[in-house]
């Protein structure tokens, strides 16, 4: 599994490093996840769409292990859960809705009395 994230900053925190000079490399943003994941299907069936079709569907969770890059550099190990369903709307299409959970642990700068530390922090992706 791989994903591939972008970003842009909100006019906020643009205007707090530009007009405010206050330093914002403790923003851990996500770049990119890669890894590998096991995929249980505990259920699948068939539903019927409009009495015109019938059409096949499953239910499945996965998880599994990877890593997880951020913008400010450095690659973390990810623990990653996932749910989802899919409708197989012919033998070559199928819509899917899924939902990933990566938890993971990112080294960040901070500074404090006018230091900078690293520390690091707990963080939760949710993507949908």
């Amino acid at each position: 599994m791989y994903f591939f994230l972008t970003s842009s900053d909100r006019s906020v925190t643009e205007n707090l490093r530009t007009k405010r000079n206050v330093k914002t490399q403790s923003l851990v943003t996500p770049k990119s996840y890669f890894g590998a994941d096991f995929k249980w299907t505990p259920m699948y069936g068939k539903t019927s769409f409009i009495n015109k079709r019938i059409v096949p569907f499953d239910f499945y969770f996965s998880g599994g292990l990877g890593s997880t890059s951020i913008e400010n550099g450095g690659s973390y190990p990810t623990l990653h859960l996932g749910g989802g369903q899919s409708f197989a709307l012919s033998k070559k299409m199928a819509l899917r809705w899924d939902f990933s959970w990566n938890l993971y642990q990112a080294e960040v700068d901070t500074v404090k009395n006018g230091r900078t530390n690293k520390e690091k922090s707990s963080h939760n992706d949710l993507y949908i």
